[in-house]
């Protein structure tokens, strides 16, 4: 069985990219490998729906995978989840979207429903928003790589680590919609992304990979 796993900044796919062995680069951004039984290639698909999907479409063809998974950092959309909190998407809010288009989770996680952005969330109104359309937790990059994996007939799943609390961080309250952040904090962002998504992301990522041998249960019907 072979997962493709995309995560948008290389320091959410650097932590899975130590824990392949026989790593064969593919290009600037896919690389392959084996994960424990599995053969598994970690591409760095970029920031946005956009580039999340022509960067998957393209890694689909080149490698053909049995399953795609979105992975990376999130803001929650509920004071429940703490920041280091791993979820899996039982469920997919698109931009623009009124339904949520359900979706298989990983297991022993958990679940939440994945809301993907354009522009990130610094604005509570619009927190609140997403929130009661029953997001729990937003990025930029799920539908993009979901998009892909549904026009090559792929099973999706998405597992993200909350990062930020979106539209409730002093900083948003800070600097709003504009989202003009320092370097200094830039920096701190990424480190923080970092070290989640080494300590938290990829052992969640192990655990699921281990139990589940690669075989997972189709969604089920909304």
């Amino acid at each position: 069985m072979r997962w493709l796993l995309a995560g948008a900044l290389r320091v959410e796919t650097a932590p899975l990219l130590r824990r392949l062995a026989k790593p064969r680069p593919h290009g600037r951004s896919l690389v392959t490998g084996t994960w424990g039984p599995l053969e598994v290639g970690v591409l760095t698909c970029g920031v946005g729906e956009a580039k999340a999907h022509a960067r998957t479409t393209a890694a689909i063809a080149r490698w053909t995978p049995d399953r795609v998974i979105s992975i990376g950092t999130c803001g929650a959309l509920v004071d429940e989840l703490a920041v280091g909190t791993v979820v899996t998407g039982t469920g997919l809010l698109r931009p623009g979207a009124t339904t949520i288009q359900a979706l298989c989770p990983l297991p022993d996680l958990p679940v939440a429903v994945i809301a993907t952005v354009h522009r990130a969330v610094f604005d509570p109104a619009r927190r609140a928003a997403l929130a009661a359309q029953g997001a729990h937790v937003v990025e930029m990059e799920a539908s993009g790589v979901a998009q892909a994996a549904q026009v090559a007939g792929l099973p999706f799943h998405g597992l993200k680590v909350v990062s930020d609390q979106a539209g409730a961080d002093p900083e948003d309250l800070v600097h709003g919609e504009a989202g003009v952040f320092s370097a200094a904090q830039v920096a701190r962002f990424m480190a923080r992304a970092l070290k989640l998504s080494e300590t938290r992301l990829a052992p969640a990522l192990d655990a699921a990979i281990r139990a589940t041998g690669g075989t997972l249960a189709p969604p089920e019907e909304p």
